[in-house]
């Protein structure tokens, strides 16, 4: 009874077929850029997320194309895909790292003020996000806007172009700023007062919802059999915490992807009142995906293996990083490459690496690139803490979970134990979707006892080390506060 998760990632698109325990029968990933064609944008082609979704399907379902019982789909958040009359992009995609839409965000304020905002869709909207994305698209290209019929996220459109049914699913939503999160449904009246027409946002569904089937096109071109039921699905955000286990208060993921992220499922939307917070609808029913972000995260990382080493693998910069002692010689890095979200909300952040000399070498750059991202996601963690959320739990993810070095800075940074994930992420989340849905699991609770490995590796905060991150960490955020002034883009 194999089920498939498939994640449409910001770089990647991967899909794994898992067996109800949990194992993975076959994996595949593709890759694919992201284009700028202005400085601060970040777009990328949808037609690409279908081209390696169909390839990535047709090699995990090889030889278990009748055995499928559920596929689902977790996938980059933020975004916007702008659909026309025929159903197809009027346009590339505006993702979630895009910077373009500062003046947007100026207009939202002076209609909404924060507090207004903050009682329905909960959150801050900043640049790339689809609510600041579309008032952007209604100034500068009103013509694309008023084609538009249907705005989808990432994943969502994929999976039109597998089953052929439209619809937008809730935790991917409320990503856009564009719901009422309490009520799980789009805030009409905010959207309306902006100028963005009613007709363009598809009807709201829950991540477990019957999301259509296989359709004759995708069965062609992937092998899947006609007909293979299709859910929802999630946020790439919410459902690598499902795949991690991390559904209850005070379970914290430590997420570094592309970008990063700190947050945890919470069972009451904690209030931050500068709403420095993100607080969404998360795929596990009644609980809220309250996390803070940073944008450039692993994407630092991969910065520096492509300028300076390039074709070297991570494992080798992490080796380099081991290397050095902590503080990197006195190196700062400030991994603000995209602008940044928490805690600033600025996009016109820049990033730096501070306090070169002739002294340093590789392995203090790769271990102050480390530590930067690090210092960077301990103040979402702070401010989670601050809200009322209360940890007992650090759980590392993603690409940094990986590293031998990296996980260990994070509980020395964060003053907590640690442990990484073995296995778990958004497919093993989207697969445990689809496996409710398909009613292999009764809950999501039962899916995550069954199919979710026990953590790899526990690394324990060294106290000495803990002190002396404290001053690294106030030093890094004051270099930001005295230069954020001086960046230019």
């Amino acid at each position: 009874m194999p089920l498939i998760g498939l994640d449409i990632g910001t770089s990647t698109t991967k899909a794994i077929l898992m067996s109800p325990d949990g194992g993975v029968i076959q994996s595949h990933s593709g890759e694919y850029p992201i284009d700028s064609p202005h400085p601060g944008w970040a777009e990328q082609d949808p037609e690409a997320w279908v081209t390696q979704a169909k390839n990535c399907l047709g090699v995990v379902a090889a030889g278990h194309r009748d055995a499928v019982k559920g596929l689902s789909l977790s996938g980059q958040m933020h975004g916007v895909v702008l659909l026309g009359e025929d159903q197809r992009p009027l346009r590339p995609a505006i993702i979630w790292a895009d910077q373009r839409s500062a003046d947007a965000l100026e207009e939202i304020a002076s209609r909404y003020p924060r507090e207004v905002l903050g009682q329905t869709i909960l959150n801050r909207p900043a640049a790339g996000f689809g609510l600041a994305t579309l008032v952007w698209l209604r100034n500068h290209e009103p013509d694309i806007l008023r084609k538009t019929r249907t705005v989808l996220a990432a994943k969502d459109y994929v999976r039109f172009r597998l089953t052929g049914v439209l619809g937008q699913e809730v935790s991917d939503a409320s990503g856009t700023t564009c719901l009422d999160v309490r009520k799980g449904d789009w805030a009409f009246d905010i959207l309306s007062g902006l100028g963005l027409p009613d007709r363009i946002f598809p009807k709201i569904s829950g991540s477990l919802d019957p999301a259509g089937e296989i359709n004759a096109d995708a069965a062609r071109d992937t092998g899947l059999r006609p007909g293979t039921p299709v859910f929802f699905g999630g946020a790439d955000n919410g459902c690598a915490g499902i795949g991690s286990g991390l559904t209850e208060d005070g379970c914290l993921g430590i997420n570094i992807g592309t970008g990063g992220q700190v947050g945890v499922a919470a069972s009451e939307p904690y209030y931050d009142p500068e709403y420095r917070l993100s607080v969404f609808n998360h795929s596990i029913p009644g609980r809220f995906n309250i996390f803070g972000a940073s944008l450039a995260a692993g994407l630092s990382l991969k910065w520096l293996r492509d300028t300076f080493f390039p074709g070297r693998p991570f494992a080798e910069l992490s080796a380099l990083a081991a290397r050095a002692q902590p503080g990197a010689g006195g190196l700062l890095f400030v991994p603000y490459l995209a602008g940044e979200r928490t805690p600033w909300f600025d996009p016109g952040a820049r990033g730096q690496l501070f306090g070169l000399s002739l002294s340093h070498g590789a392995p203090e750059i790769c271990r102050a690139v480390m530590e930067g991202v690090t210092y960077a996601l301990e103040q979402s963690f702070a401010l989670l803490v601050q809200a009322g959320v209360k940890p007992r739990r650090l759980l590392s993810l993603g690409g940094g979970a990986k590293s031998e070095i990296w996980p260990r800075i994070q509980a020395d940074v964060f003053g907590m134990p640690l442990e990484t994930a073995a296995a778990g992420d958004a497919c093993t989340g989207a697969a445990i979707l689809a496996g409710v849905g398909a009613g292999i699991y009764p809950d999501i609770s039962a899916g995550v006892k069954a199919a979710v490995r026990p953590p790899r590796e526990k690394f324990d905060p060294d106290p000495t080390r803990h002190a002396f991150y404290q001053g690294r960490r106030e030093a890094f955020r004051e270099l930001y506060l005295r230069t954020r002034d001086l960046a230019t883009t």
